[in-house]
């Protein structure tokens, strides 16, 4: 697991409450042949990049990478943020931010789904 602590911060910031999580891809299984509903189905996003945003201005804070089972965790002072993906990479990933307030000595859990898009050619 990537750990980052107030990363983009100045070294006079504390760190006093953390944020973590776990980032799942969503992947739709198509109708069965005996008629029964598809179902989605959820697995780890490994290595994908987020980003941590001030809410108010939506500055970068900090960015983390998630581990083999999609999970993350970041130290970051009090204060509101939203968690996105990163732009870019290997694989197309959308999904919608996600709002989180840190809180001194507290840890805040935030589960994030990402659907897999397709790229004109």
């Amino acid at each position: 697991m990537t750990l980052v602590v107030g990363a983009g911060m100045g070294a006079s910031a504390p760190v006093t409450g953390v944020v973590e999580g776990q980032l799942k891809i969503l992947s739709e299984r198509g109708a069965s042949l005996d008629g029964a509903s598809s179902k989605d189905e959820k697995a780890p996003c490994e290595k994908c990049a987020l980003v941590i945003l001030s809410k108010n201005d939506r500055s970068e804070i900090a960015q983390v990478t998630t581990d083999k089972e999609g999970r993350f965790r970041l130290g970051l002072p009090a204060g509101d943020y939203l968690l996105e993906l990163k732009r870019g990479g290997r694989i197309r990933l959308l999904s919608e931010p996600k709002a989180f307030t840190i809180t001194a000595e507290q840890t805040v859990h935030v589960e994030m789904d990402v659907q897999p898009t397709v790229s004109p050619m």
